[in-house]
């Protein structure tokens, strides 16, 4: 899967250098984008500025910040909020958080009915969302029958899926990883009940 991340670079009497790269991904860069003006609300966000998504230098700082292509790049720069870093297992292997995290801020949630239609394929052959684990759940359970906005996962889970107890731990996070997608926006799975402790990759 194609990852962005954001090249730190400060200004100097030669132009901009690079400093780093910041140690975290994006999905989009759209969501590059995103995090940058949570944290720099004195900032115009980096896509209303340049065609080369850059940022305006910082009159404070004198950074500015770039969306790149993630290409296994070393990032070393710390988030502009150090608990967005990623977490290191006993094996080495980097987990990194959902940024922005949920909820966000311009998150507009729909009835989930309409959530679930939107997220319909442009031929109709399914359901499609970033994260994999949602989109195999809806592709394996049907969920066009839902017609309340159930303000939370725990009477979701009553009234509309009657056989939860019985599936795997797999299944279960699934389920829930895909209400607090609808329910907090992307990224909402990170607010889920873990009822499957292995992080998904997809």
């Amino acid at each position: 899967m194609e990852m962005f991340c954001l090249e730190v670079q400060k200004f100097t009497d030669q132009g901009f250098a690079h400093v780093g790269y910041m140690n975290a991904l994006f999905y989009t860069s759209e969501d590059a984008d995103a995090y940058y003006k949570i944290h720099n609300k004195h900032m115009r966000g980096i896509t209303q500025g340049y065609q080369d998504s850059h940022s305006d230098e910082d009159p404070d700082s004198h950074l500015r910040y770039v969306i790149r292509k993630y290409d296994n790049e070393i990032c070393n720069v710390t988030p502009f909020d150090p608990r967005d870093a990623p977490t290191t297992s006993a094996t080495g292997i980097n987990s990194f958080p959902d940024l922005p995290r949920a909820p966000r801020p311009d998150y507009v949630r729909l009835p989930f009915a309409k959530w679930l239609r939107n997220l319909r394929s442009d031929d109709d052959d399914g359901y499609v969302y970033l994260f994999g684990e949602v989109e195999d759940f809806l592709n394996d359970v049907d969920m066009t029958c839902i017609t309340n906005d159930y303000d939370t996962w725990e009477c979701f889970c009553e009234n509309e899926l009657p056989d939860f107890e019985m599936w795997s731990d797999g299944k279960k996070q699934a389920a829930a990883n895909t209400y607090f997608e609808w329910r907090y926006g992307r990224g909402g799975r990170q607010l889920s009940p873990k009822y499957f402790l292995k992080r998904y990759f997809f």
